[in-house]
């Protein structure tokens, strides 16, 4: 268990992959934006890829421990802190009762995951606890954390040090220029080689 001292910007319950199915029932797709960051995360910690974790935006919560846990962060870098000294992204950390983690804003990236091991643990909706916050359903309430929750975590699970290779981890812009993947639609030839250029030499 931990409790939300500083709760962050938006800073939300997600789970993998989310939830999916509900498009019938006007629920679009809820879920971590890059669930490779917190699929990441959960392994770190021995958890299952689906297990509920945050995901921070911009800017991280402040989070006192209430009970030995083993943690990951991964993500944008948002300075995280434990206790005042930096602590490391990208392998799992062990935190004793009673330590405080700080994230600040992001330096690189956006949205940054944190994981515990057990997992977060709140009710599902629609087969998933991910947050939905325009609908209010999911996560906590279906709100963004708040100050002064105390929020359930599954049974720990103590695992050996894990870091990721460096090779894994997706590399984040930091000059705003970005690598697109982009398939080809049914309606693909209504764009000509002109149109193409244009799309491409675009500034966002």
């Amino acid at each position: 268990m931990f409790e939300v001292i500083k709760s962050g910007l938006e800073t939300s319950v997600q789970d993998y992959p989310g939830r999916i199915g509900g498009l019938n029932q006007g629920f679009p797709i809820s879920g971590p934006m890059d669930n490779w960051s917190f699929r990441l995360a959960n392994i770190l910690v021995g958890n299952i890829s689906e297990a509920a974790g945050l995901e921070c935006q911009f800017m991280g919560p402040t989070l006192k421990f209430l009970k030995d846990r083993i943690i990951a962060i991964t993500g944008a870098n948002m300075n995280p802190k434990i206790d005042g000294v930096s602590a490391p992204m990208w392998e799992n950390i062990y935190v004793k009762a009673n330590q405080i983690l700080e994230m600040e804003f992001a330096l690189i990236g956006a949205r940054t995951y944190l994981s515990f091991s057990g997992g977060i643990q709140t009710d599902q909706w629609l087969n998933s606890r991910s947050t939905f916050h325009k609908a209010g359903v999911g996560g906590i309430e279906g709100r963004a954390i708040q100050v002064g929750q105390k929020i359930q975590l599954g049974n720990n699970k103590i695992t050996e040090h894990r870091k990721i290779n460096k090779d894994l981890i997706p590399i984040l812009s930091n000059n705003k220029e970005w690598e697109i993947e982009v398939v080809k639609g049914p309606n693909d030839d209504w764009i000509d080689e002109e149109g193409h250029k244009k799309f491409l030499n675009s500034q966002w």
